[in-house]
């Protein structure tokens, strides 16, 4: 829920910005961080990390759920971008917020980009959690041979 509702502010920042630039006063700017470079790296590694998410999403087709569904899963996904990573759709997610941090650097995507990363970790150790329980042998051989992250 968390998660949910910081991705609405974060949705709400961008679109108020458009229609009230200052605003900008209050989301804390961090002069410092602000320069063409760093908005273009931003820019480049939210829509990477967004797109990701979009791919990795529609790529686990039925498979897909968002938090952990206590009747499964029935089996482990291990292809694809799982094959990398445990969590690819989190790591493409945290990648999305740290650009949306060095797109517009303030106090207020700062917070946004620590609060999400805990988040994700902490859904990240549910997981394994659950994944461990429901099948342990599968999951304690794919944890061994693939990352966490990446």
């Amino acid at each position: 829920m968390t998660f949910r509702i910081f991705r609405v502010s974060i949705w709400m920042v961008c679109v108020l910005r458009f229609y009230f630039p200052d605003i900008d006063g209050y989301l804390g700017i961090i002069p410092s961080l602000e320069n063409v470079p760093m908005l273009i790296s931003g820019n480049v590694l939210l829509t990477i990390g967004f797109l990701l998410t979009i791919i990795i999403h529609f790529s686990m087709s039925q498979k897909w759920r968002s938090g952990i569904d206590p009747k499964g899963p029935e089996q482990l996904i291990t292809d694809g971008f799982f094959k990398y990573s445990r969590n690819p759709i989190f790591t493409s997610v945290a990648l999305s917020q740290l650009g949306f941090f060095l797109a517009l650097p303030s106090v207020f995507t700062l917070v946004c980009l620590i609060i999400g990363l805990y988040t994700l970790h902490k859904q990240t150790l549910a997981e394994e959690d659950h994944l461990s329980t429901a099948l342990p042998s599968e999951y304690k051989l794919y944890s061994t041979n693939v990352r966490r992250w990446l």
